[in-house]
């Protein structure tokens, strides 16, 4: 593999000078769970809690131990690859920077080497939590990560480690320092990275470093700044956009933030232009490190809404082709939601979660699938709508933040508390079965060789990483 850099606005192989577009999908599910994409409920570290406790601690580690085993192997990294990709993008918990946990790290950076892939090293879940989701294994809704200085410092002297341990491998792109922060001012985190870029580069000068605006990779404002302090820097934009979330015709209308709106390809292309315009007014290389769409009916038998919010996620890649954008899909496997890969609905293990993914869909407990919609959301706003009431009744006052304590008491309550209180009955599914047999049930359900190909997601994907247009 050649090493890679940033010069005049793009990356490039730095033995010749020739661009390189960075273009593929994200490893969810593997060393950093997601409910959705696992089956649980809540975040990874309730989970794992409600396993040790309902099943025991051997029993426990058997089925975590079947998913580092087998749930991203080098067959997935060569399905990968078959569809044309240059890279992946590997999110990891905290946990996979200490020990032997980097052996897992390790062990995908060869096989994508292997393949002539590129890693994009993701810190997806951060000591202290920085920022409030489910997805950075936050059980409460609060990022501590931004007010505990201890927690920042943990942080830079795991990539301090990392950065040791990868500072003379080329395969690995360089490395994505902090998955969407979310921190009340853009100035907390742009002092933090500056921080954190001085102390990588203590160890390792080569690397890319790509760093996410704050806000969910959204707002970069101030963030110009951290190129006088490095020039290898490529900033990182995630795009998720509602014709691929809650889309039913494209072209077609839909509510988007309130208004009905009129979608088509030229709305792509300037909800694109929108997003990336800091970038594209610099000259910087753009990546947008996340964006996908959400499918609802089984993977074999795409319902006409599947279709209309892939064809806009079609439009999406070729718009990121057009413009020079690196991108990697999220993510690459997971139960039906959004992965290219689906773990077959009639292995054991699906059959196992099938009840309690029942309950989740029909409580609306996980966010993503969810869009904010079931009886227990609908209970927290007829609730909040009470509060609102008698506020206007007793003040007069039309002013009462509705909307941002609708935000909180969904993510704290519902898919927080509530959530992670239904962990137990995903555990009580395996109840009974031995360690053994708990490895080996996860072993059938999660390898590349028990799962399926959403067909049409991998033609689009298949044409979107060969056609640079």
């Amino acid at each position: 593999m050649d090493w890679l850099g940033v010069r005049g606005g793009q990356i490039v192989n730095v033995d010749d000078g020739k661009a390189v577009y960075l273009r593929g999908l994200a490893i969810g599910g593997w060393l950093n769970t997601e409910n959705f994409i696992n089956g649980y409920s809540g975040n990874e570290s309730s989970w794992l809690k409600a396993l040790r406790e309902e099943l025991g601690q051997d029993v426990a580690e058997a089925f975590t131990q079947a998913i580092r085993d087998h749930f991203f192997t080098e067959e997935d990294v060569a399905y990968i690859r078959s569809l044309g990709a240059t890279a992946i993008r590997l999110p990891f918990h905290w946990r996979y920077t200490l020990g032997e946990n980097l052996s897992y790290i390790d062990r995908a950076i060869a096989w994508a080497k292997q393949q002539g892939l590129y890693v994009i090293l993701d810190f997806h879940a951060a000591p202290g939590w920085q920022n409030p989701g489910w997805h950075s294994d936050n059980p409460y809704g609060v990022a501590l990560f931004w007010h505990e200085p201890h927690y920042q410092e943990q942080l830079i002297i795991m990539w301090q480690v990392l950065a040791d341990r990868y500072r003379d491998e080329p395969t690995v792109a360089g490395y994505d320092l902090l998955n969407e922060p979310y921190a009340p001012e853009n100035e907390t985190v742009v002092a933090f990275f500056g921080r954190l870029i001085s102390a990588v580069r203590e160890v390792d000068r080569r690397h890319i470093l790509f760093i996410e605006g704050n806000r969910y990779a959204q707002d970069f404002a101030g963030f110009e700044r951290l190129l006088e302090q490095d020039d290898q820097i490529v900033f990182s934009s995630h795009n998720y956009m509602a014709p691929t979330h809650l889309g039913g015709r494209f072209p077609g209308w839909l509510e988007v933030e309130g208004r009905r709106t009129w979608i088509d390809p030229a709305w792509v292309e300037s909800y694109y232009l929108e997003r990336n315009r800091w970038f594209l007014e610099r000259n910087l290389p753009c990546y947008v490190g996340e964006f996908g769409a959400l499918y609802d009916a089984p993977y074999e038998t795409p319902s006409l809404g599947d279709l209309a919010r892939l064809a806009a996620l079609d439009v999406q890649m070729s718009v990121f082709n057009r413009y020079g954008t690196h991108w990697t899909l999220w993510t690459y496997k997971d139960l039906g939601t959004q992965g290219v890969r689906v773990l077959d609905p009639s292995s054991r293990y699906s059959r196992y979660l099938a009840p309690f993914l029942t309950i989740k869909r029909r409580l609306g407990v996980d966010e993503w699938t969810a869009r904010s919609k079931g009886p227990v959301a609908n209970g927290i706003r007829n609730l909040i709508m009470q509060i609102e009431a008698e506020i206007i009744e007793h003040f007069r006052d039309y002013a009462f933040p509705t909307r941002s304590l609708e935000e909180v008491l969904l993510l704290s309550t519902l898919y927080g508390h509530i959530a992670n209180a239904l962990n137990p009955y995903f555990a009580r599914a395996f109840a009974g079965l031995s360690a053994a047999e708990v490895y080996e049930v996860v072993k059938e359900g999660v390898r590349f060789e028990h799962t399926k190909e959403r067909r049409v997601l991998a033609e689009v994907l298949r044409k979107r990483l060969t056609n640079l247009s």
